[in-house]
Protein backbone atom coordinates (compact mmCIF):
# COMPACT_ATOMS: atom_id res chain seq x y z
CA UNK A 1 0.00 0.00 0.00
CA UNK A 2 1.53 3.28 -0.81
CA UNK A 3 -0.02 7.32 -0.42
CA UNK A 4 -0.42 9.41 -2.97
CA UNK A 5 1.91 12.54 -2.99
CA UNK A 6 2.47 15.74 -5.60
CA UNK A 7 -1.28 16.54 -5.92
CA UNK A 8 -2.42 19.08 -8.61
CA UNK A 9 -5.93 19.75 -8.55
CA UNK A 10 -7.77 21.92 -11.11
CA UNK A 11 -11.88 22.09 -11.73
CA UNK A 12 -11.48 19.08 -14.03
CA UNK A 13 -8.24 17.45 -13.79
CA UNK A 14 -6.54 15.40 -10.96
CA UNK A 15 -3.18 14.81 -11.11
CA UNK A 16 -0.68 13.11 -8.59
CA UNK A 17 2.63 10.97 -8.40
CA UNK A 18 2.66 7.50 -6.78
CA UNK A 19 5.56 5.14 -5.97
CA UNK A 20 4.86 1.37 -6.36
CA UNK A 21 6.59 -0.55 -4.65
CA UNK A 22 4.97 -3.55 -6.70
CA UNK A 23 2.03 -4.02 -9.39
CA UNK A 24 -1.28 -2.94 -8.58
CA UNK A 25 -4.19 -0.70 -8.75
CA UNK A 26 -3.96 3.09 -8.03
CA UNK A 27 -7.85 4.49 -6.76
CA UNK A 28 -9.11 7.63 -7.58
CA UNK A 29 -11.93 8.58 -5.51
CA UNK A 30 -13.85 10.42 -7.99
CA UNK A 31 -16.89 8.89 -9.48
CA UNK A 32 -16.57 6.60 -12.18
CA UNK A 33 -18.47 7.53 -15.86
CA UNK A 34 -18.05 5.51 -18.12
CA UNK A 35 -16.07 6.75 -21.49
CA UNK A 36 -16.19 10.78 -19.43
CA UNK A 37 -12.60 10.48 -17.97
CA UNK A 38 -8.87 10.73 -20.39
CA UNK A 39 -6.37 8.88 -18.20
CA UNK A 40 -2.68 9.06 -18.46
CA UNK A 41 -0.34 7.15 -16.45
CA UNK A 42 3.55 8.62 -16.98
CA UNK A 43 2.12 10.68 -19.74
CA UNK A 44 0.54 7.52 -21.81
CA UNK A 45 -2.92 6.93 -22.30
CA UNK A 46 -4.43 4.32 -20.25
CA UNK A 47 -7.78 2.75 -19.59
CA UNK A 48 -9.50 2.99 -16.26
CA UNK A 49 -12.42 0.71 -14.48
CA UNK A 50 -14.69 0.56 -11.99
CA UNK A 51 -13.55 0.11 -8.41
CA UNK A 52 -15.78 -0.56 -5.51
CA UNK A 53 -18.98 -0.07 -7.25
CA UNK A 54 -17.96 3.59 -7.59
CA UNK A 55 -14.78 5.00 -8.21
CA UNK A 56 -11.67 4.67 -11.08
CA UNK A 57 -9.04 2.23 -10.72
CA UNK A 58 -5.98 1.91 -12.85
CA UNK A 59 -3.94 -1.14 -13.50
CA UNK A 60 0.21 -0.11 -12.23
CA UNK A 61 1.77 -3.03 -14.20
CA UNK A 62 5.40 -2.70 -12.94
CA UNK A 63 7.04 -1.56 -9.65
CA UNK A 64 8.72 2.27 -9.83
CA UNK A 65 7.74 5.85 -9.51
CA UNK A 66 4.28 6.80 -11.74
CA UNK A 67 2.81 9.72 -12.35
CA UNK A 68 -1.22 9.81 -12.74
CA UNK A 69 -3.51 12.31 -14.84
CA UNK A 70 -7.27 11.68 -14.82
CA UNK A 71 -9.20 14.49 -16.51
CA UNK A 72 -12.43 14.66 -16.54
CA UNK A 73 -14.08 15.48 -20.51
CA UNK A 74 -17.05 13.79 -21.02
CA UNK A 75 -17.74 11.88 -24.42
CA UNK A 76 -20.22 14.04 -25.88
CA UNK A 77 -17.93 17.37 -25.27
CA UNK A 78 -15.98 17.48 -28.43
CA UNK A 79 -19.37 16.88 -30.51
CA UNK A 80 -20.55 20.02 -28.72
CA UNK A 81 -17.97 22.28 -29.03
CA UNK A 82 -17.65 21.77 -32.68
CA UNK A 83 -21.30 22.20 -33.32
CA UNK A 84 -21.25 25.39 -31.25
CA UNK A 85 -18.48 26.85 -33.97
CA UNK A 86 -20.51 25.50 -36.89
CA UNK A 87 -23.21 27.38 -35.47
CA UNK A 88 -21.06 30.47 -34.19
CA UNK A 89 -19.54 30.53 -38.09
CA UNK A 90 -23.26 30.47 -39.60
CA UNK A 91 -23.89 33.24 -37.84
CA UNK A 92 -20.92 34.72 -38.64
CA UNK A 93 -21.12 33.89 -42.53
CA UNK A 94 -25.01 35.18 -42.44
CA UNK A 95 -24.15 38.45 -40.54
CA UNK A 96 -21.23 39.29 -43.52
CA UNK A 97 -23.39 37.71 -46.41
CA UNK A 98 -26.30 40.64 -45.38
CA UNK A 99 -24.10 43.10 -44.87
CA UNK A 100 -22.30 42.75 -48.69
CA UNK A 101 -25.72 42.02 -50.39
CA UNK A 102 -27.85 45.16 -50.98
CA UNK A 103 -31.76 45.02 -51.36
CA UNK A 104 -33.38 46.86 -53.74
CA UNK A 105 -36.89 48.30 -53.16
CA UNK A 106 -39.64 47.24 -55.77
CA UNK A 107 -40.21 50.35 -58.49
CA UNK A 108 -43.49 51.33 -58.80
Amino acid sequence: RSRARDYHLTSNTTSFTIDAPTTGVAVLGETYEKDNWRVTLDGRPVDYFRVNHAFLGVRIKEPGTHTLRFEYWPHLLTTALWLAGAGFAGVLFTLVLGRFTRRTAPTA
